[in-house]
């Protein structure tokens, strides 16, 4: 009889290890993972909400649009000063275009849009994204280093904000 409670309390404690390392790992994926498999480029979730919204704009520190959507196309105002930043969303996303991708297809109140684009066929506009650069700053370094092959960089020392 001892063997067998011995037995029937190793098994518990078995099975007990077994839940525990369930929920652990669990809650690691919902807690520590769940944004990078969101948010990877990979997830075809990502690919269908591309044909519903509007992308999102892509904004410099002074509200200058350096990214915007017109009529399903990507424009780009600025592409010979903010293409290696800015990136793009033609041949494959690049840039600030494939890092916030998520943020820059997620609308906020997407339940208040979706259904305002039922009733006013308004469009569902996704989150933009605020930089920290200025264009401002960035056509008068452009034009500083007109058609040499250089390159400078601008920080905020106090923030570690990239200016220019």
């Amino acid at each position: 009889m001892n063997e067998m409670k011995r037995n029937i309390r190793q098994i518990f404690f078995l099975f007990f290890l077994l839940f525990a390392c369930l929920v652990f790992f669990l809650g690691k994926f919902i807690l520590v993972d769940s944004k990078e498999i969101v948010t990877n480029s990979y997830n075809p979730r990502l690919k269908l909400i591309d044909k519903t919204v509007v992308r999102g704009q892509i904004l410099d520190r002074n509200e200058n649009v350096l990214a915007k959507t017109v009529e399903d196309k990507r424009k780009y105002p600025y592409p010979k000063l903010f293409s290696h930043l800015v990136g793009t969303v033609d041949m494959g996303k690049s840039g600030i275009e494939s890092k916030y991708n998520f943020e820059l297809q997620s609308p906020h109140a997407e339940v208040v849009q979706r259904m305002r684009n039922l009733i006013f066929k308004e469009p569902v506009i996704s989150n933009s994204v605020n930089l920290t650069v200025d264009l401002k700053l960035q056509e008068l370094i452009g034009n500083g280093l007109g058609n040499n092959k250089s390159a400078a960089v601008v920080m905020e020392p106090s923030t570690g904000k990239i200016l220019a």
